[in-house]
């Protein structure tokens, strides 16, 4: 009996973590085909690219808006508030895991703020308010 409640338990969770990852293909379906760069517009002028593994899962995503070049000018910036929502929209708090750690560096007036959970890292390079703010990119890795 302890064996089979163990089984039991083991396929549950397995099942619980399959059928609630995120799949690229959950993008496609809410914001429509990429564009020519493989980009999704997730705003207007703001674009959302993503790294697919093997097995069909996002990898990473960086998101930026569209007529930022490399390197990114100061013209091309997202309002903080706008990359955050963002972020709540495409990997919401509960898909992220439990918070383990936050990290903030600064140079000059480009901060990067890093934001580690259980599976994923959050990174979102802004400039400093000095300057007028904004958000250059935010960029998620899956673990």
């Amino acid at each position: 009996m302890k064996n089979f409640l163990l089984a039991m338990t083991l396929l549950l969770t397995v099942f619980v973590l399959v059928s609630s990852a995120q799949q690229a293909s959950d993008f496609r379906e809410k914001y429509g085909p990429p564009d020519d760069k493989g980009r999704y517009r997730v705003r207007p002028n703001i674009g959302m690219k993503i790294d697919v593994s093997e097995a069909g899962r996002p990898s990473k995503m960086v998101i930026k808006r569209l007529d930022a070049e490399e390197p990114i000018s100061t013209k091309t910036l997202m309002l903080n508030s706008l990359a955050t929502e963002i972020l709540a929209e495409v990997i919401p708090p509960p898909k992220r895991g439990k918070l383990r750690r936050t990290s903030r560096f600064a140079f000059g007036c480009v901060e990067s703020e890093t934001s580690e959970y259980e599976d994923v890292t959050i990174t979102i390079d802004k400039r400093c308010e000095a300057q007028g703010g904004g958000a250059y990119d935010a960029v998620v890795h899956w673990k």
